[in-house]
């Protein structure tokens, strides 16, 4: 720091020595490191979609209050649209702190899922991620047509609760402190970003899995090999 602030005296005077006083605070602060690959494995819960087995596999770790999930959602569609035969996507939660509804939220689709319309109540959340509140999500509950009391119920079932909470756990032990998070046969991907950033992960998993096809490897088994052989560094 002393060598940034020196620096910045000797170029500009009192104007150097700001710079270089920012300089120095800018290049104190810790660097967040890089997301690792991980193998994350998957629940009966999680919801999915896509190809089964698939040779690519996309988790995408969410919180329906997180603007940035609501953006990345058109693009994981455009991503299934391109790649049908080939690509799934898994969802788990990640419910953050900070947003008040996210967990119960996350506890909607998982009673949703229950009667068999999780998918459709994950839809419809992202549709109004401003009225999250318990009122809400039983007026989508008979929107998508379920059983109502049974949704009110279980929106308080400690075991639907522990289906989140399991998800949280598993983002937890991989390093998935915030949404969206999201792992390509087990390469990370963090944020919104643009379907081309998803396609090149898709498009280098693609060549992986085909040459373990070509070895012998079952379809079924390629996204826990994929995964676990890159966590491991391979």
């Amino acid at each position: 720091m002393a060598l940034a602030l020196a620096l910045g005296i000797t170029v500009g005077g009192a104007g150097g020595f700001e710079a270089g006083r920012r300089f120095a605070r800018s290049n104190s602060r810790p660097r967040k490191a890089p997301p690792k690959p991980a193998y994350v494995a998957l629940a009966p819960h999680n919801l999915r979609r896509g190809a089964t087995p698939a040779k690519v596999t996309v988790v995408a770790f969410t919180d329906f209050q997180c603007p940035f999930c609501g953006r990345a959602k058109g693009t994981i569609e455009a991503l299934l649209a391109a790649y049908p035969e080939d690509v799934a996507v898994v969802v788990k939660h990640r419910p953050l702190s900070f947003h008040a509804h996210a967990e119960l939220a996350a506890v909607a689709v998982q009673a949703a899922h229950r009667q068999g319309q999780g998918w459709a109540m994950h839809d419809v959340l992202f549709e109004n991620p401003k009225a999250l509140g318990r009122s809400e999500l039983v007026r989508y509950a008979a929107k998508i047509g379920i059983d109502v009391a049974r949704f009110e119920a279980q929106l308080e079932d400690q075991a639907v609760l522990a289906e989140v909470q399991a998800d949280v756990a598993v983002a937890d032990a991989v390093g998935a402190t915030g949404t969206p998070a999201f792992y390509v046969n087990g390469r990370p991907l963090r944020g919104a970003l643009p379907l081309a950033e998803f396609r090149r992960l898709v498009d280098a998993e693609l060549e992986e899995a085909n040459a373990l096809l070509a070895s012998g490897v079952e379809l079924a088994a390629i996204y826990e090999r994929r995964g676990k052989a890159l966590a491991a560094g391979n």
